[in-house]
């Protein structure tokens, strides 16, 4: 399947994150588990022409999403807090995280239980780059993650290919990903109506007379007649 089926092996890698199954995954398309291994012949030191498949293209597409694309989402989710101190401190620290050594966790397990739809998009999203980056001949590989550390080392193996290509997928990547941050799940589109609360009640019958207070009408009448005494 080429680059259709890296590009459905990305958008499963991210979508079973949560449950830590893409591991399996992982041990078959990146480790010669049936006879693949792109990770392993990538480093190497192999080429396309020793194996029988694109080498790179099953690790290739991660890189943009993971340096630019999770910077994109960070900058827009900063900018619609409310409080961004706090944003830009749990935000911004995971997006440069994901740059430097392509580790999302701290970003995906943020908002993935809390909107799970829009991290299925998400996943669609790494997929969807998996697929361009096949077609337009970008080849990079990683020993640990896609992020700029893994970037530069694999640039200089033989399989790599079209490194600078890197800068229009991660401006596309990076645009993408802000649209893709200011979506709304169809849950949170409704806000909650405020709700009027009562004042508590030992507040109201400090307010009131003390012959309203007691319940026996014997009482109340002779309290009211103290109480209209009082007021003359």
């Amino acid at each position: 399947m080429d680059g259709i089926g890296a590009g459905i092996y990305a958008f499963l890698n991210r979508l079973l994150i949560p449950t830590g199954l893409h591991h399996a995954l992982n041990n078959v398309f990146w480790f010669d588990t049936i006879g693949l291994g792109d990770l392993s012949h990538y480093w190497a030191g192999d080429t396309s022409a020793n194996v029988g498949w694109s080498l790179g293209m099953y690790m290739s597409g991660f890189f943009p999403c993971m340096m630019f694309g999770i910077a994109g989402a960070a900058l827009a989710m900063i900018k619609a807090a409310k409080n961004k101190k706090a944003a830009i401190g749990l935000v911004l620290s995971a997006a440069i995280c994901a740059f430097i050594c392509g580790v999302t966790e701290p970003f995906e397990f943020g908002f993935m239980f809390l909107c799970f739809p829009l991290y299925v998009v998400y996943a669609a999203l790494y997929g969807i780059f998996t697929i361009i980056t096949y077609y337009v001949g970008f080849r990079a590989g990683f020993c640990f993650s896609a992020g700029a550390t893994d970037l530069v080392f694999s640039s200089f193996l033989p399989a790599a290919n079209n490194t600078l290509m890197i800068i229009p997928l991660g401006i596309a990547a990076f645009v993408v990903f802000i649209w893709y941050s200011t979506l709304r799940s169809p849950s949170s589109t409704s806000r909650p109506r405020a709700v009027r609360m009562k004042k508590p009640t030992s507040q109201r019958l400090t307010r009131m007379p003390s012959w309203q207070i007691t319940t026996s009408p014997q009482l109340q009448l002779q309290s009211s007649k103290v109480w209209a005494a009082r007021r003359t």
